[in-house]
């Protein structure tokens, strides 16, 4: 485009490009046990020692977890949440994951998590649910071909797909949803 103010940000895929071509690294060379943890973002393969890996999904708000989930076989699980990288916007805090029809951050959740065989959909599906809002994960996860989510609203509701429903462990005593 010959527009100056046109960027492309490729900062929303780029961890899952990464993670994809590590884990490929790794089941190339025998590798069948791993978790490739960039941050939070993680690909995770086989098992520990006989038994699933058990992931935490960090609770927002507070030190803990909201959520944890028994991977079996080989999956990614991204998470996009404004609880990591803030600054400082006058009197307030911000987030770092801004909303291109705005050009301010992002609203209506505090994080959302993604499980998929591509870390590369992964990746770029929890951040695009990060600015979708609240009310609009359950279409775009259904156009970004999703089943696996969990979001995280910022009045501390939370949103399980239903396929993720039988796989997750809530933790804490928010209100809950499972969509079907």
């Amino acid at each position: 485009s010959s527009n100056p103010h046109l960027q492309i940000d490729l900062g929303g895929i780029a961890k899952g490009y990464a993670v994809g071509l590590i884990s490929r690294y790794l089941d190339d060379n025998g590798i069948d046990d791993y978790i490739i943890n960039a941050g939070g973002d993680m690909a995770i393969a086989g098992n520990r020692f006989g038994r699933p890996w058990r992931i935490g999904i960090r609770n927002p708000f507070a030190p803990g977890v909201v959520a944890s989930l028994e991977i079996v076989g080989k999956h990614n699980l991204f998470t996009s949440g404004t609880y990591e990288r803030q600054y400082q916007r006058g009197k307030n805090r911000a987030h770092h994951i801004i909303d291109p029809r705005s050009g301010e951050p992002a609203t209506g959740q505090s994080s959302a998590t993604v499980l998929s065989n591509d870390p590369v959909r992964a990746d770029a599906a929890a951040t695009a649910m990060m600015i979708n809002g609240f009310q609009g994960h359950r279409a775009l996860a259904k156009s970004l071909h999703i089943e696996d989510y969990i979001v995280i609203g910022e009045s501390r509701q939370i949103v399980v797909s239903r396929a993720l429903a039988d796989k997750i462990k809530i933790a804490v005593s928010w209100p809950t949803t499972i969509i079907y």
